[in-house]
């Protein structure tokens, strides 16, 4: 299953060779392939039954999700014993409250604003999406490692792995080259395989 993050759906195809159901909040995009089964939902239940799935690929939804324990919950309650999931969540630093502190001062006619500017000056359409994602959005939760880990632990899954690297250019990466930008990054991204046992 992926939960949310439909701009990965692409990579996970090329994993996975059984079927693959995305839950999320929106219509399904046409660059998923028709053997794809896509389940429309509001994440507060995932409407599986227990013991459904052998892998869960979670990337950042349960950052946006005001349910998020419940979430965790559900990922713990529809993945088979054994199963694995892959967990990215954003992680509490000083950059992710300053994120806070100015979209709290913003609205979707900055948005909109901001957007036309960065068109303007010719910005690459990635990095004017990487700049609204960043200062404009309806619902963000970070998280403590410790808080999160524990968390976890709780619900059973056991951590196969914190992962601390990423691409090039992600903040987990930074941070791992350069220790000094920890002060201000915290762990960048949160990162784990879990495994249900």
């Amino acid at each position: 299953m992926v939960l949310g993050s439909l701009e990965y759906i692409l990579g996970v195809e090329l994993l996975v060779k059984n079927e693959i159901y995305i839950c999320d909040v929106v219509k399904k995009p046409s660059f998923i392939k028709k053997k794809t089964k896509h389940s429309i939902t509001n994440l507060k239940n995932l409407k599986f039954n227990d013991s459904f799935f052998d892998f869960i690929f979670c990337n950042g939804i349960v950052s946006h999700a005001k349910n998020h324990d419940n979430l965790l919950k559900e990922m713990y309650r529809v993945l088979k014993k054994n199963g694995k999931v892959w967990l990215n969540v954003y992680g509490e630093s000083k950059l992710s409250k300053l994120e806070n502190s100015i979209n709290k001062k913003l609205d979707n006619s900055d948005k909109i604003k901001a957007k036309r500017i960065l068109q303007f000056y010719k910005w690459d359409p990635s990095k004017i999406n990487f700049i609204l994602e960043l200062f404009f959005f309806d619902e963000r939760y970070v998280f403590d490692k410790k808080i999160l880990e524990k968390k976890l632990q709780n619900l059973n899954f056991k951590i196969v792995k914190f992962c601390k690297r990423g691409i090039d250019s992600d903040f987990s990466e930074m941070v791992y080259r350069n220790p000094k930008l920890k002060k201000f990054l915290g762990n960048g991204d949160l990162r784990f395989i879990l495994k249900k046992v």
